[in-house]
């Protein structure tokens, strides 16, 4: 074996194992805000790990068909528990429904297939290929409509993740195409994965979104008391109200702390702890609120929904979809439509 080789199978297997290390700490790591969230993305990193470890192992043995099919299964696992990741991280869901489970079904339909099998049939891998693309698509889309509708770091790790999980796929499917060697193999999907996994832990270190601190570990060194945090919020709410400044596309956290002269940490402290939410999504409910009132309103009976976004205080129209359809179950024009039925009736 070269060094080049040792060298590629030693930072793959760090990686890998590294994978194992943080799915256990997700799982482990409680957090009001993020657990389903958390074991979403400790079973994908688990899955994806028993993917991508198979072109490693083939480097040095033989695999028996029952360690391949598990590989395969994993791979038919793994886009799928993206999607529902990126739907509980984008669009803040608590929990699961059980409808969620259908997304899991391809992979359970796979195993009954396959059971008497002891050999690779390689009939199946263009739909397992096929079912990776059609689920990474659909993440690419979700991600894209959540754009400007989240913090800037939640975005950018729901775009790094997809990308890195579509790199994966892609490597899969120029191998499948060209007839890739396992060591190509090695050098995109398991080596790639290995990069991805130590971005993970880096987002760990810094304590960022997804092993995010609970609040009142966040601030507990804060000199605000209680009933000094409650009369600021309610200072804050009536500026927010009456001067609707919500309604500024551009408003930030800084912008307003400047406005009422807050500190920004002071600012963020007393909205996390007050409404349980971020800055964000705290702007978003009254924009969401404003919003559901134009639409019904005369003024915007005969307009397009973009004008309702643009004037509601939304930079895109897919940011004010993606954050109306989590603030209300509906999409702007199905609450219309819904509410003119009513009025008819």
């Amino acid at each position: 074996m070269n060094f080049s080789t040792f060298l590629l199978s030693a930072i793959s297997a760090f990686g890998i194992f590294l994978s194992f290390g943080l799915a256990l700490l997700l799982i482990k790591h409680r957090n009001q805000n993020s657990r389903p969230a958390n074991v979403l993305l400790a079973t994908l990193l688990v899955s994806v790990s028993l993917r991508v470890v198979k072109p490693l192992l083939l480097l040095y043995a033989e695999l028996p068909f029952w360690l391949e099919k598990i590989g395969l299964t994993a791979m038919l696992l793994a886009v799928p528990l993206l999607f529902l990741y990126l739907k509980c991280l984008l669009e803040n869901k608590q929990k699961l429904q059980w409808l969620d489970s259908l997304h899991l079904l391809s992979a359970l339909i796979y195993l009954v297939i396959t059971l008497p099998d002891n050999v690779f049939n390689d009939r199946v891998y263009p739909f397992i290929l096929a079912q990776n693309l059609v689920y990474w698509g659909a993440c690419v889309y979700l991600v894209g409509s959540h754009w400007q509708a989240h913090k800037k770091d939640l975005y950018n790790w729901a775009l790094i993740i997809t990308l890195s999980i579509g790199f994966i796929i892609g490597s899969y499917v120029f191998a499948f195409v060209y007839d890739g060697s396992i060591y190509f193999m090695c050098k995109t999907s398991t080596f790639s994965y290995s990069l991805l996994v130590c971005l993970l832990a880096l987002a760990m270190l810094m304590r960022k979104f997804v092993f995010a601190l609970p609040k009142t570990e966040k601030y507990r060194n804060s000199k605000i008391g209680e009933t000094q945090r409650s009369e600021l919020f309610e200072k804050i709410s009536c500026h927010v109200l009456q001067n609707q400044v919500y309604l500024d596309a551009d408003l930030t956290l800084q912008s307003l702390a400047q406005q009422l002269q807050l500190g920004t940490r002071e600012m963020s402290q007393i909205i996390n702890e007050q409404t349980k939410t971020n800055f964000s999504d705290w702007i978003n409910e009254f924009r969401i609120e404003d919003a559901k009132r134009r639409i019904l309103s005369k003024e915007y009976r005969q307009q397009k929904i973009a004008a309702v976004a643009f004037d509601s205080g939304f930079n895109t129209l897919s940011s004010f979809n993606a954050v109306f359809k989590t603030k209300t179950g509906y999409t702007p024009t199905e609450y219309r439509n819904f509410h003119n039925v009513k009025n008819l009736n």
